[in-house]
């Protein structure tokens, strides 16, 4: 959960979350007055949630993983430009913070509406907060999940993962309630959700084909191999 409880003791992390970095980013939640603090791992039956629970030295004794990515990567640095904009205006001098492309891509979100340039810089131009408009921790269009009977939103997720969190025949749990996703409208960016306890649970399964290149003893190249993985 995104949010920051003050007082907050305990959490309990349902399944293993993937990385380590995830583990620990959830398990901080809790604790973070100073006070002592409890974090559960309830594993589901994913082999991984197994394979951590029986080798937890993989958990308490190994660093978190590097997070590789292009800083200047048009797609990350824009919004975080347009978040800094927000708090401070932007100048030319920035460029030692966020790379040369600062002018060009700051002159983007002018054309776009989201800054005003002045002679003193660059300046976020709207009246509400750049939270509101920029997603700087989800990929894709994040998909409102919306109760059909009320239309109260329950809740929102990536569009990297509505597939399969809120397929149509997915059953979302909410607050300890299930309902049953109805329909998905990735355009719309929402799901529609009925609720009811259908007698049972769903989980996507994905399937992967990987390439593997590796150098044969007959040639100096690489040569690929496929494999598919369910």
């Amino acid at each position: 959960m995104g949010i920051d409880i003050a007082g907050l003791d305990a959490v309990l992390i349902a399944g293993w979350p993937g990385t380590l970095a995830s583990f620990w980013q959830q398990a901080g939640r809790a604790g973070r007055s100073g006070t002592a603090s409890l974090a559960i791992l309830v594993a589901g039956d994913d082999p991984l949630d197994q394979y951590m629970l029986h080798h937890p030295k993989r958990v308490f004794e190994r660093p978190v993983e590097a997070s590789v990515f292009d800083p200047e990567n048009p797609f990350i640095l824009t919004p975080h430009l347009a978040a800094a904009a927000a708090e401070l205006p932007l100048t030319a001098e920035d460029t030692q913070w966020f790379g040369e492309r600062v002018p060009e891509l700051a002159d983007a979100l002018v054309r776009g509406g989201v800054l005003r340039k002045r002679p003193g810089g660059w300046f976020w131009a709207r009246p509400d907060r750049a939270a509101d408009h920029l997603q700087l921790r989800s990929a894709g269009e994040p998909v409102q999940i919306v109760e059909t009977r009320t239309g109260r939103i329950l809740g929102t997720v990536d569009g990297a993962r509505a597939h399969t969190t809120v397929h149509t025949g997915a059953v979302y749990l909410h607050q300890g309630q299930s309902y049953v996703i109805t329909d998905l409208d990735l355009a719309g960016s929402s799901a529609m959700a009925t609720p009811g306890d259908p007698g049972w649970s769903t989980q996507a399964l994905s399937n992967s084909t990987f390439t593997i290149w590796a150098p044969t003893p007959q040639c100096s190249g690489a040569q690929p191999r496929s494999t598919g993985a369910g």
